[in-house]
């Protein structure tokens, strides 16, 4: 049987995780990005822009609605793989998400010079309903992301476990509904789905849900942040450990001397 490890070495280990995972959702964003630009040059090809009319038959919506579902699949297995607690791996899930949808970005940019700006808009997801957004929105979550989960990854790689408040929990599910708004206000129209960009975003919900989110952290690290004067004791208590207190142990008995029968208890001595 393999010994638990300590909070010290899942510490060492921390870059190698971080760095491999980082690489799969790398390398797995370059692999959406080439599925993506294919199906861009089956579906629109004159060119990809806010102008085109977004292309919504029944099969190519069947097909890249069962992508996206098996996409989170295989980033929630590899992270599931990870070592920790539940919320360790869910903060390796939105590391490996984070990676992989800036990754994305980046090798569309490469294969098709699209975005050509931060401010073109793109169609996210269509689960459960479109989500529309400029990309420089998607990109600053994502950059957030990273920025909480590595924070969360070095928690638990020094603390070796963390407590969550309910009310940090609140805020952070405030912030991802916040998020999911802002992108999905204008994913119908008065005829079903919308096959136009919308004119506007709602940055505002963005920034609340940012807001929540950083409120959020700080509630978790203030609840996990140990008192000064339990730091500054630590290193006495170390350094002069106190002997655990044990059952006292009974006083010996003395010998007594026995009489033997027929012989005076006074000893032989001219004195007696």
């Amino acid at each position: 049987m393999h010994a638990a490890r300590s909070p010290a070495q899942w510490d060492c280990s921390l870059p190698r995780l971080l760095l491999w995972l980082g690489l799969f959702a790398a390398a797995f964003g370059y692999v959406e990005a080439a599925v993506a630009h294919y199906l861009r040059l089956h579906l629109y090809p004159g060119g990809f822009d806010d102008s085109i009319a977004l292309v919504v038959d029944r099969h190519t919506l069947a097909v890249e609605a069962g992508r996206e579902i098996c996409t989170l699949i295989v980033l929630a297995a590899a992270a599931a793989l990870g070592p920790g607690p539940l919320a360790r791996r869910l903060a390796s899930f939105v590391y490996g998400f984070a990676i992989w949808d800036l990754s994305y970005y980046a090798a569309l940019w490469l294969f098709e010079g699209w975005p050509s700006s931060a401010w073109d808009w793109d169609l996210l997801f269509l689960l459960p309903v479109p989500w529309f957004g400029p990309v420089w929105a998607p990109m600053l979550i994502s950059l957030l992301g990273i920025c909480g989960a590595v924070a969360l990854h070095i928690a638990f790689a020094r603390r070796g476990t963390l407590v969550f408040p309910g009310s940090a929990l609140l805020a952070i599910n405030a912030a991802l509904l916040a998020w999911e708004l802002s992108f999905t206000v204008y994913a119908l129209s008065d005829d079903g789905m919308r096959r136009h960009f919308p004119a506007e975003y709602h940055w505002e919900l963005l920034a609340l849900g940012a807001a929540l989110a950083l409120a959020g952290g700080l509630l978790i690290a203030r609840r996990n942040r140990a008192p000064r004067a339990t730091r500054d004791a630590e290193p006495e208590n170390r350094a002069a450990p106190s002997a655990p207190p044990g059952p006292a142990r009974p006083a010996r008995a003395q010998p007594t001397s026995r009489a033997r029968p027929g012989s005076s208890s006074c000893p032989s001595s001219p004195a007696c």
